[in-house]
């Protein structure tokens, strides 16, 4: 008899306990669906609690989900999908039931794949998510607000010259001179702009540099376009170094507008472009050629005043038709011709004679309009 005892618990062990635990699955079904209920409802509720925190912090700051936020949400997404499926067999088996077709095998199915579902349910809700949320990607360029020159030919020409440059690899550091006023900004503004859709670089970076530069102050608004926002409590040297890290990992076009005199780029914490790290570039705007030969320009893209004939259609798209009109159009040409081709000035005052001219006045021609020294 003495064999006995391990017999009975190999077959208690391999054969009872087993049977009694599937039975179980079967027995159990509504209970193990009331469970699986109840766990769907808190973690819906955690979700909703985390959609909710993460709207929040989109609103207020414009950051986005991390990656292991939006795993975890996908997941209770799929688990609440799978909770209504086996809610709604449960429901047509009970139809089922009371018609006296019980079909056990459904049933059973059914109740154990309720159990591992609250298993994943109660896994998700044990989960630490960690950080929500993370500061989006800077985008590739920010769009400027900029005067379009399809009418300018010469400021096609030197555009078009900027552009080349830029997708020459052999090619860092591309300048950019003129005449205050001839447009030179503009013609930066739209090669920052036609650069948005341009996958060959990581980011477009503009900053004023202006006559009194403020070093501190570059290094901020580079760092901000950059997603460093904590560059204004740090140290000089620290910014610098964090600007220089984090440049040399990405192909960049680093945009310096109105440069009055030479300014090292390292001391900002912008890595020089080299024959190594191709796909990085410097374009600078000054009214000094020697500035953009010091700062090691190559090539220095003179910017030209318009033409008579490009300066006059500037004039006329800018004022109306009413410059045009016979009593008018000889006082037009020669304020233009008291403009020197410069674009920011004939749109000044092309826009100042149409507001006059839209004030009224005998024949169209109120007081000041007919004097050209009332212009130039």
């Amino acid at each position: 008899m003495a064999f006995i005892n391990p017999v009975a618990d190999f077959v208690t062990k391999y054969v009872f306990d087993p049977c009694i635990g599937q039975i179980c699955y079967l027995v159990r079904l509504r209970k193990n669906i009331e469970k699986l209920e109840s766990k769907t409802r808190e973690l819906t509720s955690k979700k909703n609690d985390t959609d909710s925190a993460l709207a929040t912090a989109a609103r207020r700051e414009g950051r986005i989900p991390t990656e292991r936020a939006k795993e975890w949400l996908d997941s209770v997404s799929v688990i609440e999908a799978e909770a209504v499926w086996i809610k709604d067999e449960y429901e047509q088996g009970k139809t089922c039931l009371r018609r006296l077709c019980p079909d056990c095998w459904s049933r059973y199915k059914l109740s154990k794949r309720a159990v591992n579902l609250v298993e994943d349910v109660d896994y998700r809700l044990a989960m630490e998510i960690g950080a929500l949320s993370t500061s989006p990607p800077p985008k590739r360029a920010v769009q400027l607000e900029t005067t379009p020159i399809p009418s300018q030919r010469t400021a096609r020409k030197a555009l078009q010259e900027v552009l080349d440059c830029i997708h020459d690899d052999q090619i860092g550091i591309i300048g950019v001179y003129g005449m205050g006023g001839v447009g030179k900004t503009t013609i930066a503004k739209e090669v920052n702009n036609q650069l948005q859709s341009n996958t060959t670089f990581d980011i477009v970076i503009w900053v004023t540099v202006s006559s009194n530069p403020d070093l501190s102050g570059l290094q901020k608004r580079i760092g901000e376009r950059l997603g460093l926002l904590d560059l204004s409590n740090c140290s000089y040297e620290t910014a610098r170094e964090n600007l220089l890290t984090k440049l040399r990992g990405m192909k960049y076009v680093v945009i310096l507008d109105d440069i009055w005199k030479p300014l090292s780029l390292e001391d900002v914490g912008i890595p020089r472009p080299t024959i190594e790290n191709v796909g990085c570039k410097i374009l600078l705007t000054s009214r000094s050629r020697e500035v953009c030969s010091d700062m090691d320009a190559k090539p220095a893209i003179l910017v030209a005043p318009l033409s008579k004939e490009e300066a006059w259609a500037l004039f006329v798209e800018k004022s109306g038709s009413h410059s045009t009109l016979p009593k008018i159009k000889p006082v037009a040409e020669a304020i233009v011709e008291c403009c020197d081709g410069l674009p920011l000035a004939i749109i000044t005052v092309a826009r100042a004679m149409a507001n006059q001219l839209r004030s009224g006045g005998v024949g169209g021609c109120p007081t000041g309009v007919e004097t050209v020294g009332h212009w130039c």
